[in-house]
């Protein structure tokens, strides 16, 4: 019988699998950010108007981000994690500072996601911003 990890296990790689994320989409890095998040996972908009469905959505949408601005910062800090069994819900403060079309912005608020745990580990099915 396999052993099961521990929730501080668990914590700590989940952690390390959104900091992966962030690096992947600051990056620029697509595929490095598919293989982190779920086939048929949903990213829903900052104030729940609307929402993408799909890996390949998601993607493109941190993508066509990244092609409208030039990131001048990104900092996560106070990741809050709990899991219950293969399913967890982790969120983080962050602050990106950021210029699209000449005018500079800095949004500060948490990074909210739902994650499910797969036989090759831990992925994103889940993610919304409250700001």
């Amino acid at each position: 019988m396999m052993r099961r990890p521990s929730i501080a296990e668990d914590r700590a790689e989940i952690e390390a699998l959104l900091r992966k994320l962030n690096r992947a989409w600051l990056a620029g890095d697509g595929e490095g950010l598919a293989e982190l998040i779920h086939e048929d996972a949903v990213i829903v908009r900052p104030g729940f108007e609307g929402q993408s469905v799909g890996r390949f959505a998601w993607v493109a949408s941190y993508l066509d981000f990244m092609a409208a601005a030039t990131i001048h910062s990104f900092e996560e800090d106070r990741f809050v994690i709990d899991v219950w069994g293969d399913t967890a819900v982790a969120n983080y403060e962050f602050v990106l500072s950021y210029e699209v079309a000449g005018a500079e912005r800095t949004d500060r608020g948490r990074d909210l996601f739902a994650l499910n745990r797969e036989r090759d580990g831990w992925v994103v099915v889940w993610r919304t911003l409250v700001t």
